[in-house]
């Protein structure tokens, strides 16, 4: 039988370690006087004043002409509002209008009234005739053939013709 002891093991190294109080030492207290100054009214220059004004203006007047701006755009933007909606109802008519003019100038429509108010009707092939030319027949035509002799060469057509 095997006798059970603790000596292998060294449990003084898990023990808690005390740890020497430091005495702290405490401030010392410095005699020192706090003068409390008194505090002095500030004094109000003229300068600062006419700068306050000044400043107060300019402020007042940025603010102003930012509200009349802001007042002209609103006004304008009700104005193109207006005008869109006056574009949109001119577009309509004249889609309106087109599709009234497309029905009236139909070819259906043209033909009736040619055939029942003019009296016209079409053409049958009895009322066709061809005309034939014979080679003998020619169109000429005088032009300019370009360049400097085409210019030339009017010039003397031209006096020909004036003598002749």
């Amino acid at each position: 039988m095997a006798y059970k002891s603790n000596v292998a093991y060294d449990f003084s190294r898990f023990a808690p370690v005390e740890i020497p109080e430091v005495p702290v030492e405490e401030p010392k207290k410095v005699n020192t006087v706090v003068k409390k100054k008194k505090a002095k009214k500030q004094q109000v220059t003229p300068l600062a004043v006419i700068k306050f004004v000044f400043v107060s203006l300019f402020v007042m007047a940025s603010l102003g002409s930012i509200m009349v701006g802001n007042i002209k755009i609103t006004q304008l933007n009700d104005e193109t509002a207006k005008m869109e909606k006056l574009l949109d109802t001119a577009r309509s008519e004249q889609v309106s209008l087109n599709s009234k003019l497309e029905n009236r100038m139909s070819i259906s429509k043209v033909e009736d009234y040619a055939s029942n108010n003019l009296g016209l009707v079409k053409t049958q092939a009895y009322q066709i005739q061809y005309v034939q030319l014979t080679n003998e027949d020619k169109v000429e035509i005088l032009g300019n053939s370009g360049g400097i002799q085409g210019f030339f060469q009017n010039v003397i057509n031209s006096i020909e013709e004036y003598f002749a």
